[in-house]
């Protein structure tokens, strides 16, 4: 392993869902043969920041493409010991406030000892000229940076990195090293980065033994697990059991005691909820009941009298389950509505809000506060959706955050202490909505609220944990309208009947076949560069624009693949030439995706713009792209513009929530079914025009055949729990909704692979009681 002190120039790319980084860097010292001044460094160092300097553990690689490269293992910030350097970092953004002039002064007064002196006595600044805000700012950073390079380096021993040291310090300041020492199990969850492989190590280098905690870490770590990776918000006693046995790296019942034990522990101190024979994590837990409750509130609320015109969507072309939809939220507090692209469910919201406006409310006389009941508002999970859905409907949306008035600590403004001022809410998109964001938006609904919840319940379910869409369809406690005739399709459309067989699991072979608006092309993934470029260069050639042309893929790691491929055909301006030696350097046409929400740019996670120009900013780190997205014009200081990444190529999760004219989904493997037939669904339904399957046909069957496992969820249980049953429930479509809720009872009973991998299911279904010499008989 070798060594290297360098100071960050710049960043080329950074990919977010992994922390994989790739840097320029001015090298400064090290143990190997290196003469040049610049050195690009690589690996999971998103937390680099430009100007800083840093001493790197790792490799020397060579990369085919882009040459030798410093593969970063390790690493560790290190103030600058020369007086330029010093003034470089001291003018960075960092410091806010310090100009290169300021910083220049300070380093000529007090030299490279600069930070030593103001750690030991902030007070030597007072005579310096500086304003009270500046010696505050290099006070604060100075002497909280030399806590936390202690912090940093006493972790070390732990065998944390850099990056999680920095995370718990910001978390627990440098009580976290001793905390580790009393219990290293009980950081699991705290940060992403923290799982319980990590804490095993740490707990083995300091040498710490404690059976009883280590269970306990290994049950959270496992309920952590199957909610961020399956959406489930419960285990059974013997799910539990066994993964938390089989993590301990014992055979399935060899802890079993001792982790029931634990389990009762846990309860007892309120970490886990046992309810029957399902354990959940508290905070889930309390979620789902809140979710519960307000939904029971909601619906047992007075009525308010809301009166419209039944003839006004008579002879309006709606079909007859449409025009039933509208009247159910005008009749109910509740109603559901889903159906699958192209049905009619967007007709259905313009309808609704068209009539809300014109209805006549009646306030009950009891009420002891005025709300505006003819505001309506209208959302949806993500920008991207809420953008969509402005567009078709003509009525502007929000996204559900916003809607909330959500701030970056991740608290929400509207509540039930102040609720919405509003007599109508619209969510679409559903389907995206988890339980953590759904319990926000129900407290923040006053009791005279009507609801409509619009989504495809065959789409992939949230990323986040729950499956409140299906819960509420399933739960047959609200009217629930199911639309089925496609509306935008033209008879026979290729896509409508794809879309039809995989909400059935049926694999036509036609699918395989050149249509009218699907086709397909065989690929191997070392063939994707040639196969994309024939692909994409024929759509051009007939004329397809490049604006409406989307490819999409399941993996992050095929995106990235896909984007260079693409980009020298959809770039909307000739530069690939003059494009430097990192690919994914943003140039001027470049289509980009925001990849988190901005309240305070205004863009949002999934929105799409355009880069238009480059600039320098104060400094050098802070090179600034803009970037137009339908007509604003959003600017990204420095490293801000991590927030962005390249979109000719998104995955299916990015692009949920939108639809596009033309679409071209990739699928040459599938990784331990990881591609399931709702995720299949979701990607191939964005396309409105044609679609164009690239991939392995056998990964598509596979992929088809492998429905999503069913999550498992304490809300339909507590939907249907005896606190519930007076409900009220309308019944203008109970044969259609008995029949939805049979449907998917059905599908939830598919034996799957991934139900005995994930063991939600025993592997040894049917076995009970046989022996292996019962097979010799």
């Amino acid at each position: 392993m070798f060594s290297l002190k360098a100071t960050v120039k710049k960043l080329f790319f950074k990919n977010s869902s992994n922390s994989y980084a790739v840097f320029s860097s001015r090298p400064l010292d090290n143990d190997f043969d290196w003469t040049d001044d610049k050195i690009v460094l690589t690996g999971q160092i998103a937390s680099l920041k430009v100007g800083s300097s840093y001493d790197f553990k790792g490799q020397l690689t060579d990369h085919p493409k882009y040459g030798p490269q410093f593969k970063v293992e390790d690493f560790q910030e290190v103030i600058p010991d020369d007086e330029d350097a010093l003034s470089e970092y001291l003018s960075s953004d960092k410091f806010p406030g310090i100009g290169k002039k300021t910083a220049e002064k300070l380093v000529e007064r007090f030299g490279t000892k600069l930070f030593d002196l103001i750690a030991d006595d902030p007070k030597v600044l007072n005579d310096s000229g500086l304003s009270k805000k500046q010696i505050s700012t290099l006070s604060e950073v100075i002497v909280g940076d030399k806590n936390r390079v202690k912090a940093v380096s006493q972790a070390a021993s732990f065998g944390f990195n850099t990056s999680m040291s920095d995370s718990l310090f910001d978390l627990y300041g440098l009580d976290f090293i001793k905390m580790v020492k009393d219990n290293p199990y009980r950081f699991i969850g705290s940060i992403d980065s923290y799982s319980y492989p990590i804490a095993c190590q740490a707990a083995s280098l300091i040498g710490f033994q404690n059976l009883d905690l280590q269970i306990k870490g290994a049950i959270k770590s496992v309920l952590i697990t199957s909610e961020q990776n399956e959406g489930n918000t419960f285990l059974t006693e013997k799910q539990l059991i066994t993964r938390t046995s089989l993590l301990l790296d014992g055979e399935a019942d060899f802890f079993s005691e001792d982790i029931k034990k634990s389990i009762s522990d846990m309860s007892a101190k309120k970490q886990v909820q046992v309810q029957d024979d399902r354990i959940s994590l508290k905070k889930s837990f309390l979620a789902e009941e809140s979710v519960a409750n307000d939904l029971f509130r909601l619906s047992h609320s007075a009525k308010e009298k809301v009166s419209f015109d039944s003839r006004a969507i008579e002879g309006s072309g709606l079909d007859e389950n449409q025009q039933q939809a509208v009247v159910s939220v005008f009749k109910n507090k509740i109603t559901v509505l889903t159906g699958g692209p192209g049905t009619g469910k967007t007709t259905v919201i313009s309808t609704v809000i068209d009539q809300w406006k014109k209805s006549r409310i009646r306030l009950k006389d009891d009420d002891d506060f005025e709300l505006d009941l003819k505001k309506i508002f209208l959302a949806a999970p993500t920008g991207r959706a809420a953008t969509r859905i402005t567009e078709v409907t003509g009525h502007s949306a929000l996204t559900i955050h916003r809607m909330l008035g959500a701030n970056s600590d991740g608290l929400f403004e509207r509540d039930q202490d102040d609720p919405l001022d509003c007599g109508l809410v619209v969510i679409d998109e559903m389907s995206m909505v988890d339980i953590e964001l759904f319990q926000h938006l129900l407290k923040a609904l006053p009791d005279q609220c009507h609801l409509l919840l619009v989504g495809d319940r065959d789409q992939l379910a949230s990323v986040g944990a729950g499956q409140v869409l299906t819960d509420l369809i399933n739960s047959d406690l609200f009217p629930v309208i199911e639309l089925n005739i496609n509306h935008r399709q033209t008879k026979g459309s290729g896509i409508d009947l794809l879309s039809q067989n995989l909400k059935q699991g049926l694999v036509d072979p036609k699918m395989f076949q050149p249509g009218k608006d699907v086709s397909f092309f065989p690929l191997h993934e070392s063939q994707t560069n040639i196969v994309i470029s024939k692909v994409l260069g024929a759509a051009l050639r007939i004329g397809i624009k490049k604006e409406d042309l989307q490819i999409i893929s399941p993996t992050n790691r095929m995106v990235d693949l896909l984007n260079r491929a693409a980009r020298p055909f959809l770039i909307e301006n000739d530069q690939m030439a003059d494009s430097p030696v990192f690919p994914d350097h943003f140039l001027i046409g470049d289509r980009v995706m925001q990849q988190e929400n901005n309240q305070e740019k205004g863009v949002n996670n999934g929105d799409i713009g355009y880069v238009t120009a480059f600039y320098e900013g104060k400094y050098e780190s802070d090179l600034v792209v803009e970037v137009d997205f339908s007509g604003m014009l959003v600017s990204y200081k420095g490293k801000e513009s991590n927030q962005l990444r390249l979109s000719y190529a998104s995955t299916v999760h990015k692009a949920q929530g939108s639809e596009f004219k033309n679409v071209i989904f990739v699928l040459t493997s599938t990784l331990n079914n990881f591609v399931t037939r709702n995720l299949l669904y979701t990607g191939v339904t964005r396309a409105e025009k044609s679609l164009i399957l690239i991939g392995n046909e056998e990964a598509f069957r596979q992929a088809i055949n492998n429905p999503a496992p069913p999550r498992q969820t304490n809300l339909i249980f507590m939907l249907a729990g005896d606190q519930n049953k007076n409900f009220s429930k309308e019944k203008h479509s109970s044969k259609k909704a008995s029949a939805l809720g049979k449907k998917n009872k059905t599908v939830n009973n598919v034996l799957t692979k991934s139900l005995i991998d994930n063991l939600t299911i025993d592997p040894m279904i049917g076995m009970e009681g046989i022996k292996p010499s019962d097979f010799s008989k």
